[in-house]
């Protein structure tokens, strides 16, 4: 069983695109970096977008994504229905913002939210199975969750930080608390799987750079500098995708070990 990089981008962008508006619909109902709102819905449009075009080259041929969409029990089904009622929401939304209409798009803003968020951890759901022990367990899809927050919260962060200094504060406050969650989450799911020793390089790495992002966060609440943010997003889309990078090698080495 190879890596999957298809898969791996999909769940990475949406995740992290859905993470990005859940954060962008929250700041419509607590302004007063409301003005950030349009970029930062119509930047998790577009990942959500990518991410789902990225999956559809993992089936590639026509007839497998109709067999795959014809079983709506099917992960792939409930992320397909995910991805289109976001797409669908995060539109509505960015047109509401645009003619200043507060009132639906603060409605828009937290169901598109909960659609984000939800599929961050459906993304992650869809892998539990006992064929794969590595992965079956719940912190798979918690991990998958955690570790997209501090990437869309990161993003969020850089967005607030072009706007006041209340705005600048919050989102590096909102950095810092998703990216103790993002470590958390990549500690657990790695010492649930024996990650730690089936691919210790790989969850050390994400480790790591989980805790890069975390000191960032906190000198970036000090400095309030441009470049905080987009450091911050780095490290922390470096390491949700170690995670999920890492998934993949642990069913690798158990796959050759019964082989």
């Amino acid at each position: 069983m190879s890596i999957q990089w298809s898969l791996v981008l999909f769940t990475l962008l949406t995740g992290s695109g859905g993470c990005l508006f859940a954060f962008a619909g929250a700041n419509q109902v607590v302004p007063p970096t409301r003005r950030s709102g349009f970029v930062a819905g119509a930047v998790a449009l577009v990942l959500v977008v990518v991410g789902g075009l990225a999956s559809v080259t993992h089936l590639s041929h026509p007839g497998r994504m109709m067999n795959a969409l014809s079983h709506p029990s099917s992960g792939i089904f409930v992320e397909a229905v995910l991805v289109g009622v976001f797409a669908v929401l995060a539109i509505l939304y960015l047109v509401c913002v645009k003619r200043n209409a507060t009132g639906p798009a603060k409605v828009l803003g937290v169901l598109g939210g909960i659609a984000g968020v939800l599929l961050a951890f459906m993304a992650g759901y869809s892998y539990m199975m006992e064929a794969q022990p590595a992965w079956n367990t719940v912190l798979l899809p918690i991990g998958y969750l955690a570790s997209v927050l501090p990437v869309g919260a990161g993003l969020w962060w850089a967005f607030a930080a072009g706007s006041d200094d209340e705005g600048k504060s919050r989102g590096a406050l909102l950095a810092l608390a998703c990216s103790i969650l993002g470590l958390l989450g990549v500690l657990a799911y790695g010492a649930s799987c024996g990650g730690f020793e089936a691919a210790p390089g790989f969850f050390l790495a994400a480790v790591i750079c989980g805790a890069v992002a975390l000191v960032v966060s906190v000198v970036g609440r000090r400095r309030m500098s441009p470049a905080f943010p987009w450091i911050f997003v780095a490290a922390s889309t470096i390491a949700a995708l170690l995670l999920r990078v890492s998934m993949w090698v642990i069913a690798n080495n158990m796959y050759n070990f019964f082989g």
